[in-house]
């Protein structure tokens, strides 16, 4: 996890604050889902275009 996956993303549209425990569960669940990790992230680090979908989801879930 980078720099870059906290700060503004710790809060949900509501201006909720994410617990990291709660943070951390989701972005747990994202990583568990029935495919292997190189599935979502070839590298470990920069999403796959399954990985960037998921994410597409995840956020659009919060937003819409």
């Amino acid at each position: 996890m980078g720099v870059n996956d906290m700060g503004w993303h710790t809060l949900d549209p509501a201006g909720y604050v994410i617990p990291v425990e709660e943070f951390e569960t989701g972005y747990d669940r994202l990583l568990a889902a029935t495919t292997g990790p190189e599935y979502w992230a070839a590298d470990g680090v920069h999403p796959t275009p399954a990985g960037h979908a998921a994410l597409t989801a995840a956020w659009l879930r919060l937003v819409a």
